[in-house]
């Protein structure tokens, strides 16, 4: 739903999904940051997941980033509909572990922390940067 009104997200996925196709490959670090994470591609879109119906999303805010400006958070309430938004104010990269507990997604930045601290629901991370190479380190 989200997706639906963020057309530079949009793109961003349609590139991704079209890339292959052109015949370009990852880079060497990112293949090697693939293996070292054992990530691999679901056999399934997100949205066929037998349990993916978000209910519950939380959305870090960084105002360095333009992502607090006013009226931001009632934007995305109201694409949202009946999803819960759970808004982290914090401004920091380190998201209470309390706001995390039964959230299906992530909007922000990926980090050992986060995941260390994820609920077993969580599904998604929407990354706001392109690389994920915060994420490396967890085990």
């Amino acid at each position: 739903m989200l997706l639906k009104y963020c057309p530079g997200v949009l793109l961003a996925s349609l590139l991704l999904v079209t890339m292959p196709s052109l015949g370009s490959s990852p880079s060497p670090e990112a293949t090697a940051l693939i293996e070292e994470l054992h990530l691999s591609e679901a056999p399934t879109p997100i949205a066929k997941h037998p349990g993916w119906k978000p209910q519950r999303v939380v959305v870090m805010l960084q105002p360095k980033m333009g992502v607090a400006t006013p009226g931001f958070e009632a934007q995305l309430q109201a694409v949202a509909g009946d999803v819960e938004l759970v808004f982290d104010r914090s401004g920091s990269f380190r998201i209470d572990p309390a706001l995390l507990v039964g959230s299906d997604a992530v909007l922000g930045f990926c980090t050992p922390p986060l995941l260390q601290n994820a609920d077993s629901k969580l599904l998604w991370i929407h990354n706001y940067t392109v690389g994920m190479d915060h994420c490396k380190g967890y085990s």
